[in-house]
């Protein structure tokens, strides 16, 4: 494969069925984008890569089938892979615009200079993308739409996120 720096577009989950097939969740603003791209695991520190035969979308989430996959027994070693992509695969349309992993780790604070803590991962729920944020100090995960109304800046220099967000909300 390549030594380019890669980029998490997705995960398996979990096999579905006997026959080979496994779940995904998708990273990917239309979780079927996933598939456009060219995909690998890693495995061993080494590249390999993942020829998707065919998928399918059911109501609550996306199967496919690999290639060369026939049995559940050599589906499970795939369960808990992240499907990774090369970095120079994906293209911005403009500045205004952050893939995923470049959200990741970056310190959240809101326009009161309050840190309300890290972004842990983000997830798309209905028409929003929204970050989850993992705080220091409260047992809870803050959840905050990645949307214009609440994002007052990003400087992905350093790692820094500034939301209109209150912090009891």
């Amino acid at each position: 494969m390549t030594n380019n720096e890669s980029v998490v577009l997705g995960r398996i989950t979990a096999v579905h069925g006997i026959k080979g097939w496994v779940t995904i969740r998708s990273f990917t603003a239309q979780p079927t984008d996933i598939f456009a791209y060219d995909l690998f695991i890693k495995n061993n520190k080494k590249n390999i890569k993942i020829i998707i035969e065919e998928f399918k979308v059911l109501t609550k989430k996306i199967i496919a089938k690999i290639k060369s996959v026939n049995h559940i027994e050599q589906a499970m070693p795939f369960v808990g892979e992240d499907l990774l992509t090369d970095k120079q695969n994906l293209s911005k349309d403009s500045d205004s615009e952050y893939f995923w992993y470049e959200l990741i780790s970056c310190e959240v604070y809101n326009k009161e200079n309050k840190k309300l803590g890290v972004v842990k991962f983000l997830e798309r729920i209905g028409d929003n993308d929204v970050m989850i944020i993992s705080s220091d100090n409260e047992k809870q995960d803050v959840l905050i739409p990645f949307i214009k109304t609440y994002i007052v800046d990003v400087n992905l220099d350093q790692k820094l996120i500034k939301v209109d967000w209150d912090e009891n909300f």
